[in-house]
């Protein structure tokens, strides 16, 4: 049947794709009554696309596969969607919302679509808000939907706006506090959608991979969400505390294990706890199950936090009970026996997912679950509840020994199976006596018998020669557990009649076997050479999991011999299987470095190259060859020893390269390589170059001009700069090039702007913007001066003091209206001020419906931010303000990227004055068959103005 499905999935594809025809086959299939819309019948519409638009209006009658019309809707994409608004307006709930997720699931959407979505915005359906936000968040920049706050008075369609804002597809620390600032908006209903928003902004999408800039980004949103989201859980209305709940739960619940350790901070800096465990308390059901959902996100509740969770399980809601018993898992906190009587209470709650957390929580309680002991008795003759309440039994360690050995002793197989289980699990494995386990050592089950030989071989007065033959017959027939191996793992050197076995399997088995086979072998035999051997032969052939610490326990400190033994082996084949086997060292001492010192000063150059590949795998604890390999790089000129030295790490190794970079001069390339793998080189260089000479600082200061990430290496490389020695003049005019200038350079960093040198001017041009405004009157006063080499540097050195002088915002704006300025220095303050950030640049956008229009236009058109003119053109917005856009892309030098298909929507809008401004900016573009088109049918518009701006503009395009 799948089979068949599958190929009728194909057959409709292919139709669908190969001939027009086969859409009407579809839509037929479509209006008959009571059609099962199948995956097939979707599949062969999404694969038509835009052609299957006439298919809209009956996949929206099926909404009982919503989520698979919606994927289907999307692939038709928003074209296929003639009037969403009318559609949007005049349907139902269900209908508004699937239209509204195919909108926002689309790769594109016209530009026309983005005002009719924002003019729905206003809709009393909080949760038709909420997908419209979605949509216009996914396709709309950020700037624009900033601009449109600042434009709308209506809640409902802030709300929406807001919940788009959250949507952005750009860094959350960007407009986290444009968010915040929407919590002082007196409507309730924008308050509660800017705390899910938050909630929303500091998620981290799931799937794929992010740089550490984006995680970067994440604390700083963080450290400005959490503490709000925090206040808001004690506010007075219900739905600020239930949007605050929510938000908080999704943070933590979609923030990806590898962001633990900086999410971890954060939280705690937040005081998030004690503020989830007032909510716990909360009236509202929905604040306390998702308060209760988030602290079981937390890394470990504290002492209060166990109290709080315990009350918890006496909660009204079956789902707050649940939650709090898998919170109590993480830590049952200081009062375990509190903890223990809580979890009793609701072991036989009616909830059966109650009931499995509150025992996975007394299985966490450890030895202090012993109260627990006698109902976990009871549970554990259950089949229902068999495994769990045995994990109990097993936690419980020594005080549940008695009680199971009493089972053991007696006559039910049942019990007696299960108190093995329980023994085995225990950790650690206690000495029991032999008498009932001999018994079940030549039981048929192998399961079983194993489990009994390991215990046997923790037990008092067992000779292995009892034990060993029972293993050795199931070993032989293939049964290759964990358990079995931890049997033999456990008996030790008596185990070695085994060894041959396990030697053979080591080719043979799967590998998730491999780790525990190998530890083993090593528990056995460690010093034998033939487990050496073995296991570097795994090593090789990348069987065994690396790093292997975890794996083979504290065996593998007794390989050293058996790999010296091999390392010094006349056989080369010996010698390079061994370097293999280093890798699995827990660190090298005595003769281990003797030989691994002769193979690297040997002439086998495989076995050089794998040592030191084997050395990096060890890291820090290969400092003891750190004077080997100095020597054998000195000698050979060779590199691949850099690569140990990083992995190693530690301060002699970053002192080791140091000293080799001075006293070697002419090979500081490579070692910059090595040098850049170490966090705090920086502040060794500082420190070096304090007590030399300057002409024997030349080396390290050309390492420092590579590495140096700090202001105090910037003082350095000034003062350099004005000494007499040329070739340290250059060491630190590249040094500058890279390193970060503060506040606190700004005289110096003004100097040079002023030097004759044209060298140094040009390193002033570059970075005097990072003093921030300090120095920003000063380089503004000489950009405004008479024309010459400094006020055209000046002019140049403008436009670098935007990132780092946003408050200049006015100073720039009040000289750019002074009519004496010269004309040749508008363009730097313009894009001095559009490259002062988004904000400034919402600020410019605001002022195109004021009387500061002209100016504004002019800002935008030379900052060149024509990419954001194009994102705001396309949301839509007052025809004022496209206006305003269309003339600002009409004056700029270059035409930016999607300018012409934002243009071409606004040759149909209402305003006669905005179809002619269409019509010129398009003149400016490229010829592209859809804008003749366009411009064709302005031909017949019903203004004059408007033809005559269409007509040059087509001659302009030809």
């Amino acid at each position: 049947m799948a089979a068949r499905r599958l190929v009728a999935s194909l057959l409709l594809c292919s139709i669908a794709c190969a001939q027009h025809l086969s859409l009407d086959s579809l839509l037929v299939r479509l209006r008959t009554p009571n059609i099962s819309v199948d995956d097939e019948l979707l599949a062969g519409l999404a694969a038509l696309g835009p052609e299957a638009a006439p298919a809209v209006p009956f996949l929206i009658e099926h909404l009982d596969h919503s989520w698979r019309v919606r994927e289907t809707l999307a692939a038709i994409g928003s074209v296929g969607l003639r009037d969403p608004v009318a559609a949007l307006r005049g349907a139902g709930p269900n209908l508004r919302l699937a239209v509204t997720y195919a909108l926002a699931d689309a790769d594109e959407k016209p530009p026309h679509t983005v005002p009719a979505l924002m003019g729905l915005l206003a809709d009393d359906d909080a949760r038709f808000r909420r997908a419209l936000g979605k949509a216009l968040g996914r396709h709309v920049s950020r700037l624009a939907l900033l601009v449109s706050l600042d434009d709308v008075d209506d809640p409902r369609v802030k709300a929406g706006l807001v919940v788009g804002l959250g949507m952005a597809a750009e860094p959350a620390a960007a407009h986290a506090a444009e968010i915040l600032d929407m919590l002082a908006d007196p409507a309730l209903v924008v308050q509660v959608e800017s705390l899910r928003a938050l909630g929303h902004l500091c998620t981290l999408p799931s799937g794929g991979s992010f740089q550490n800039s984006y995680f970067v980004d994440f604390a700083a949103a963080l450290d400005l969400v959490l503490p709000q989201l925090c206040r808001s859980l004690s506010a007075q209305e219900a739905a600020l505390r239930e949007a605050a709940a929510r938000g908080l739960h999704q943070i933590l619940s979609r923030a990806p294990h590898r962001f633990d350790a900086e999410l971890a901070p954060a939280v705690r800096h937040a005081a998030l706890e004690p503020a989830l465990l007032a909510a716990l308390e909360d009236e509202v059901h929905a604040v306390r199950f998702h308060a209760a959902l988030t602290l079981r996100r937390l890394p470990e509740p504290s002492g209060a936090g166990a109290q709080a969770l315990v009350a918890a399980l006496k909660d009204p809601s079956a789902r707050v009970r649940e939650l709090a018993a898998r919170a109590l898992q993480t830590s049952p906190g200081a009062d375990t026996g509190a903890t223990v009587c809580g979890l009793l209470e609701v072991v036989d709650d009616p909830s059966r997912p109650v009931h499995n957390a509150s025992l996975f929580a007394l299985q966490a309680c450890g030895q202090a679950a012993a109260p627990a002991l006698p109902r976990m008795l009871e549970l554990a003759a259950q089949s229902e509840t068999y495994h769990e309440a045995i994990g109990v039994l097993a936690a419980m360690g020594p005080q549940a020994v008695p009680a199971l050995l009493e089972r053991l002793y007696g006559s039910d197989a049942g019990w007696k199976r299960a108190a093995v289980y329980a023994f085995v699990t225990m950790d650690p494995i206690p000495a029991l006596p032999p008498g009932p386990l001999l018994e079940l050592l030549g039981a048929d089950q192998p399961l079983l018998a194993c489990q009994a030989a390991l215990l046997l071989a923790h037990a008092e007065d067992v000779c292995a020669g009892e034990i060993l033959p029972t293993l050795l017959a199931w070993l032989e027939a293939g049964w290759t557990t964990p358990t079995m191996y931890a049997a033999l793992a456990a008996l030790g050197n008596d185990a070695i009649p085994a060894l041959p076995t396990l030697l053979r399997q080591a080719d043979d088995l799967p590998f998730d076997r491999d780790p525990e086979l190998y530890g083993c072998m090593l528990a056995t035999a460690p010093s034998s050479r033939q487990v050496a051997r073995a296991l570097s032969a795994g090593l090789r052939a990348a069987r065994l999991q690396i790093p292997v610490a975890s794996v083979l326990g504290s065996g593998r400190a007794a390989l050293s011999p058996a790999l010296v033994e091999m390392l010094r082996d006349p056989d080369a084949d010996e010698r390079l299987l061994a370097s293999w086997g280093v890798r699995a060292l827990p660190a090298l001492e005595g003769p281990m470095v003797d030989a691994i010192a002769e193979g690297l000063c040997g002439t086998d150059d495989p076995l050089r190259g794998q040592l030191l590949a084997s050395l990096t795998t060890l890291g820090v604890e290969a400092a003891p060859l750190l004077p080997t390999l100095r020597d054998f790089a000195n000698e050979r000129r060779s590199r691949a020893w850099l690569q140990c030295v990083v992995a190693i790490g530690n301060p002699p190794a970053l002192e080791c390269l140091l000293e080799d970079v001075q006293e070697r001069p002419g090979f500081v390339d490579g070692r910059l390589k090595a040098l850049r793998g170490f966090h705090d080189v920086e502040d060794h260089i500082l420190e070096q170059l304090s007590r030399l000479e300057p002409d024997a600082s030349h080396p390290l200061l050309e390492v420092l001009a590579e590495v140096s990430s700090s202001p105090a290496a910037s003082s350095l490389f000034l003062e350099h700069l004005m000494g007499h020695d040329p070739e340290l003049r250059s060491l630190a005019l590249d040094g500058l090039a890279s390193s970060p200038v503060g506040p606190t350079h700004g005289d110096r960093m003004l100097n040079l702007l002023l030097w004759p040198n044209e060298e140094f001017r040009a390193i002033a041009v570059d970075r005097i913007g990072e003093c921030g405004a300090s120095v920003l009157e000063q380089v503004l006063a000489l950009a405004c001066g008479a024309d010459g080499d400094i006020t055209r540097a000046a002019r140049e050195a403008l436009p670098a003091f935007g990132p780092h002088a946003p408050e200049a915002f006015e100073l720039l704006w009040e000289r750019l209206r002074d009519p004496a300025l010269p004309k040749a220095c508008s363009e730097p303050i313009a894009r001095t001020l559009v490259a002062m950030g988004r904000n400034s640049l919402r600020r410019v956008v605001r002022l195109l419906t004021g009387d500061e229009r002209e100016r504004a236009i002019t800002v935008l058109a030379a900052g060149g931010e024509g990419e954001a003119v194009v994102a705001l053109l396309r949301s839509g917005g007052t025809e004022a303000q496209a206006m305003g856009l269309l003339e600002a892309l009409a004056q700029m030098n270059s035409v930016p990227r999607g300018a012409v298909e934002a243009t071409t929507p606004w040759l149909q809008a209402p305003s006669a004055l905005v179809r002619r401004q269409a019509c010129i900016t398009l003149s400016r573009g490229p010829r592209r068959e859809n804008v003749v088109a366009a411009l064709r049918a302005a031909l017949d518009d019903e203004a004059k103005d408007v033809r005559v701006a269409a007509r040059e503009a087509l001659r302009a395009i030809d």
